[in-house]
């Protein structure tokens, strides 16, 4: 979104708050902007300036409960007011306090095969997970070709990847000692990140727990394309598939304070807000490289964070041809493409899964980033991390999938000996 858009955003939302003063229920009809898409009823996201007392804002806004700081130094607050209250409305009455930076609803967000309300994995006219043998279950597998794998002169040793998901199954023989510790649940709020199918349908849609193994799946390709870097599980999402802009700015937090040097999130869907765009952001010129799927409904338009600043956006290929997969996003908009088409990954419970999707994906530019980042040493930029991937990228065969092209491992690992 640009500075431009974000400034008539905002007018806009200064005259909501002018009209909306008597009540923060609006209907939609109403004209308020409703551009995030869906968001947790009543929740907020609030920076706040240096010195401004939460607790006064929060008086001010009618809030129903006590504002949640991020962490202890953080001037952003999760602020909750009435369920009923409409979004945009909720966002101009906040914004007109005294100490209110920027403010945005709490978005709801899913894993990358659920954009659009989809709700199966690579295809939709196959089921979403096959079983596998174990034996299937390598990185020279015919689904992963293309992608120059496997690789010599790095194996990620002594990074971190955090893969903020659905938890990960660390029972599994395919993390034998390659979990970090630090690990956290968010969506239990406990200290054990696992997989978690609780047996309802949580979002109404009629499947239950069908998000269950995403987190396993998509950790197991980083360890297939990084085998010694570590897996630091966070779990942000639950086991129908959703998560929010909150749940991912407390699990980008949680792996930097962690030290994952590399992020991977296969989720996203409509604008986040400028807050969690900024943090993202940040958290890549501190040093993290974030990368994202970019979604799987064979659409130009953009999807978030694959499309923030500072995060680099994965579309799929087809591994065993080389063509985009026909699910997958795509668009200049998108940094690079992998494979993502019938992957064998981990599955709970010691089992191994035929799946796919720009989920699986994203790790494999994941995976790879590890393998770049071990080679140029923990005082390399983001920026100087990426280059490496992109600029060895091959976009030949692929006209408008991605900006950069197909991620050939090998060339950058290469690019990164050589400098």
């Amino acid at each position: 979104m640009t500075s431009h858009t974000r400034r008539s955003r905002r007018l806009l939302l200064a005259i909501a708050a002018l009209l909306t003063a008597a009540t923060l229920t609006v209907p939609t009809s109403s004209g308020a902007d409703t551009s995030w898409g869906p968001s947790v009823p009543g929740e907020f996201i609030v920076e706040l300036s240096v010195g401004t007392n939460p607790a006064t804002v929060n008086r001010a806004v009618s809030g129903v409960a006590a504002p949640q700081r991020l962490h202890s130094t953080s001037q952003l607050y999760r602020f909750q007011l009435a369920p009923t209250t409409d979004a945009a409305a909720g966002v101009a009455a906040i914004q007109g306090q005294n100490g209110v930076v920027d403010a945005d609803p709490n978005v709801i967000a899913d894993i990358a095969e659920f954009y659009g309300g989809r709700r199966l994995f690579w295809t939709d006219h196959e089921p979403p997970v096959t079983t596998a043998p174990a034996s299937s279950y390598r990185v020279n597998q015919s689904a992963l070709a293309n992608a120059g794998l496997p690789v010599r002169g790095s194996t990620g040793r002594g990074i971190v990847v955090a893969v903020l998901d659905t938890g990960v199954d660390t029972t599994h023989t395919a993390f034998a000692n390659r979990i970090a510790p630090g690990g956290y649940d968010f969506v239990d709020r406990d200290a054990t990140p696992a997989e978690v199918a609780d047996g309802r349908d949580d979002n109404a849609n009629g499947l239950v727990d069908e998000a269950f193994g995403h987190g396993t799946y998509v950790a197991g390709i980083v360890r297939l394309v990084a085998p010694a870097a570590r897996i630091l599980p966070i779990r942000i999402i639950d086991s129908d598939g959703r998560t929010d802009s909150w749940r991912i700015l407390q699990g980008v937090y949680r792996a930097q304070q962690r030290g994952a040097r590399v992020v991977n999130l296969s989720l996203g869907g409509t604008e986040l807000g400028g807050i969690v765009e900024r943090d993202l952001e940040s958290k890549a010129e501190a040093g993290m490289i974030i990368v994202a799927a970019a979604g799987n409904e064979n659409t130009e338009e953009l999807r978030y964070p694959a499309a923030n600043p500072g995060v680099i956006g994965v579309t799929a290929i087809d591994g065993a041809t080389g063509a985009k997969a026909t699910f997958a996003n795509h668009g200049s908009w998108i940094g690079l493409a992998a494979p993502g088409v019938r992957v064998v990954s981990a599955y709970p419970g010691g089992r191994y899964a035929v799946w796919g999707g720009t989920s699986a994906s994203a790790p494999v530019v994941a995976g790879t980033a590890a393998l770049v980042a071990q080679i140029m040493g923990a005082q390399a930029a983001t920026d100087d991390v990426v280059d490496r991937m992109t600029s060895t990228a091959v976009a030949d065969a692929l006209p408008n999938v991605s900006a950069y092209g197909a991620i050939r491992a090998q060339a950058a690992v290469d690019r990164a000996i050589t400098g």
